[in-house]
């Protein structure tokens, strides 16, 4: 049995039935003050039914711009520190006593040496600015690291290095930079010569001491993705989406390999050639092939998913995902010798003097005792490694704290006296909101809901849902939003292998529904917004992803839906230029949203009437260099903000205009960038990878006194409705109490009486943000 010294408490991963209850055992006694709510994952900041966001900051840190004033004043923007650091672990491999794992998200990025003899880490070497070391490989002595960046490399950066491990002096040296992004793999050949593939499918060749680097085309008819590769004295075995390959190392033709049918050929996550013998592993269990006709020689179970790790060990191979199983060639046979983590996986296997050692994803290795069948966990934090800073994954603020997302971890900031304190949640939490005094966490890759009140240890509320053969197939959260009408929870799952779920959470009762691929099994559910009458709008993308291999790149649908039913009250598909919807708000009865074309990375923003189901304005949006992928959306402080990897904006609701408030923002994000707002007002984002505050200086009446004056100069607001709008503006900056609820009341119902959605959407959510709707 695995020690651990900080477990983090166990909850069931797999499917639960729908309306299942959560065990008593993990249920807090907490009344939800549904007046207290700060919701930022669906992009709608609100306290209270009205819907409202504060003006008043009270956040710690240095002071680096003027003092508030008009709305053309530049905003006040406050350092508070690095916003989360870790320690990440994305592959290893060992060699001659020492365990070498590859780490993620850092910069500059590293490969670590754990001294196994010592139980000690005692190297840590460069190999790159930023991204994930995704492949690591050996051959007499000197070790190539595959990086893995998400468009993060600078021009003419290599993402392969090279390693001379028997010189004692030498460091990491670049070698290459082949055509691959997201994903790269990488294999040896008996004399030396490097093949690397991942994302695209596309395979190359590689001189291992020059660099020099030949492109041998895209592997099959799909070529987005391949996981897996292997190297003969003749071939490469590539595993991509579209089945097991084999290229002749001196003809270069490609053909395919036959697999058992037991074997899903579009899902092998792992290749190794031992003897005479190929091994690989997809869904449907671990097939061996014979090299001479790739018959099969041998079929076992199937006992993990494909992200697990395989190593040979004389006659057995070792299979690390949550747990370690050793397979028996000889008796064909599987059996699971200990465990590893019920949350995290490994990602890099290595043995030395009679011990298998696995490298997890949340810094930690585990070591097993072939002998004696021991197991020991340790934190490479403790024994030499360090905790740098790493990219971020989401924000959320409220109740005096602010929380950045990242890998495995979740930065937890006390505003008002600045510590910071680091929640152990596994996965990626790729959204989060903050609901009076808890934390709503939904993790990447299919960890499920985690939720934190301060002073308790994050739990696990439940796990996403799963099919038949697909244990994890609803995996990727991608928006959380609360739903103050009917109180519940919401989350959007895109499903990478097709599909996408709705899950609608009861927090007080501790049950979820879901809502299983509303639009088919080629269609993602990504973007989610929830209006104040409770109707949730959710947004899907076509196509499929292929676990990390092609993002869907076609238009999907827009839907409305009360969370408590199980169909969507309507569905449309929308005319807009940009594509595909990335992020949504919900104004009154307008939505306004972001889109863009994957391709060329033109960005559309667009505002979508919710009655008429139809786009009632289009524009192009800011993007640019870095600012090809989603972006953020978010309704705060009577008007709307717009963060990307570059900027945040602010985004007027009268002429759609863009103004930059935060500029050069840096390298912070991994995936979409992210902001978030607290209960005064106050927005939260990452700059260079640390967390900044910025105050907006201007006044929720001087927001709806503009719009007064913008429609009125317009013709979009008849005179007599301005007069009548800005005498109550008078009355409610004059008075308090009672008279300015009055003034309010009068104002509100004026706005009702505005004709256009889209003057109507404006000014309802700047005048709920005027102090006289606060108290109400």
């Amino acid at each position: 049995m695995v020690t651990e010294e900080n477990s983090l408490k166990e909850e069931h991963m797999g499917r639960r039935n729908s309306q299942q209850k959560v065990d008593p055992r993990v249920q807090r006694e907490r009344a939800l003050s549904r007046r207290a709510l700060l919701q930022v994952g669906g992009g709608v900041a609100t306290l209270g039914a009205t819907g409202v966001v504060g003006t008043s900051a009270s956040a710690l840190g240095r002071d680096e711009s003027s003092s508030p004033g008009a709305r053309n004043e530049a905003p006040e923007v406050r350092d508070l520190g690095v916003g989360v650091q870790g320690l990440v672990l994305f592959s290893g491999m060992a060699h001659d006593g020492m365990f070498y794992v590859g780490t993620r998200n850092r910069s500059p990025l590293q490969v670590l040496g754990y001294d196994t003899s010592e139980g000690r880490v005692t190297d840590a070497v460069d190999v790159g600015s930023t991204g994930m070391v995704k492949s690591m490989v050996e051959r007499d002595g000197v070790m190539f690291t595959g990086n893995a960046v998400p468009n993060l490399l600078s021009a003419g950066e290599a993402s392969i290095f090279r390693w001379d491990m028997t010189d004692p002096g030498a460091k990491p040296e670049p070698l290459a930079r082949p055509g691959l992004n997201r994903n790269i793999v990488l294999a040896v050949a008996p004399d030396g010569m490097l093949y690397a593939t991942g994302r695209p499918a596309r395979l190359y060749e590689i001189d291992p001491t020059t660099g020099a680097t030949e492109s041998l085309g895209l592997i099959g008819s799909n070529g987005t993705m391949a996981r897996a590769v292997a190297a003969t004295e003749t071939l490469v075995f590539v595993a991509s989406e579209d089945g097991l390959f084999q290229v002749n190392r001196t003809t270069r033709e490609v053909s395919l390999v036959p697999l058992p049918p037991e074997i899903d050929p579009g899902t092998v996550g792992w290749l190794g050639v031992l003897g005479g013998e190929l091994y690989l592993r997809g869904l449907g269990g671990m097939a061996v092939l014979s090299l001479d006709d790739f018959s099969t020689v041998a079929l076992g179970p199937s006992v993990v998913n494909t992200r697990s790790q395989f190593m040979a060990v004389e006659d057995d191979v070792y299979v690390a995902g949550h747990d370690l199983y050793r397979y028996s060639r000889v008796s064909n046979s599987v059996e699971k010798v200990a465990e590893l983590s019920p949350h995290n996986f490994a990602w890099g296997l290595g043995h030395a003097a009679g011990v298998i050692y696995a490298g997890m994803d949340d810094g930690t290795v585990v070591s097993y005792d072939v002998a004696n069948g021991h197991a020991e966990r340790r934190s490479l934090l403790d024994v030499g490694a360090q905790s740098d800073p790493v990219l971020g994954m989401s924000i959320a603020a409220g109740n005096g704290r602010v929380y950045v997302g990242g890998t495995q971890v979740v930065a937890a900031h006390e505003a008002e006296v600045g510590n910071v304190s680091n929640l152990a949640i596994p996965g990626e939490v790729k959204s989060m909101l903050v609901l009076e005094d808890t934390l709503f966490a939904p993790s990447y890759s299919a960890r499920g809901m985690w939720t934190h009140v301060p002073g308790e240890s994050p739990i696990q509320e439940f796990g996403f849902p799963s099919t038949p053969g697909r244990p994890y197939r609803y995996n990727r959260p991608w928006d959380v939003a609360w739903d103050g009408v009917h109180e519940r929870v919401l989350v959007t799952l895109e499903a990478d292998n097709g599909g996408g779920a709705l899950i609608v959470y009861a927090p007080d009762s501790g049950e979820w529904e879901e809502r299983l691929d509303p639009f088919g099994d080629e269609e993602s559910l990504r973007s989610l917004a929830v209006g104040s009458d409770g109707m949730a709008y959710v947004a899907s993308v076509h196509g499929v992803r292929q676990a990390g291999g092609s993002e869907p790149n076609q238009p999907g649908h827009l839907a409305a839906w009360n969370p408590l039913s199980p169909e969507p009250d309507w569905v449309v598909q929308p005319d807009l230029s940009g594509g595909l919807i990335q992020s949504m708000v919900a104004g009154d009865g307008v939505l306004y949203g972001l889109a863009y074309e994957p391709v060329s990375g033109v960005r559309s923003f667009f505002a979508f009437d919710t009655s008429a189901r139809e786009v009632l304005h289009q524009q192009d949006a800011p993007h640019g260099q870095g600012s090809a992928g989603p972006q953020k959306l978010l309704l705060a402080n009577g008007t709307m903000y717009h963060v990307t990897q570059e900027a945040m904006y602010r985004v007027s609701l009268a002429n759609y205009e863009w103004t930059p408030l935060v500029e050069n923002l840096g390298d912070s994000w991994y995936g979409r960038p992210d902001l978030a707002v607290d209960e005064d007002g106050i927005l939260y984002t990452l700059r260079d990878r640390r967390l900044i505050s910025v105050r907006d200086v201007a006044s929720a009446t001087d927001e709806v006194q503009s719009l007064v004056d913008y429609y009125l100069d317009s013709g979009r607001v008849h005179q007599s409705v301005a007069m009548r709008l800005r005498a109550d503006l008078s009355v409610m900056e004059r008075r308090s109490g009672r008279p300015a609820e009055r003034a309010w009341e009068r104002l509100s119902a004026l706005i009702d009486e505005v004709g256009s959605p889209e003057v109507r959407s404006a000014l309802r959510l700047a005048a709920n943000a005027l102090p006289a709707a606060q108290v109400r």
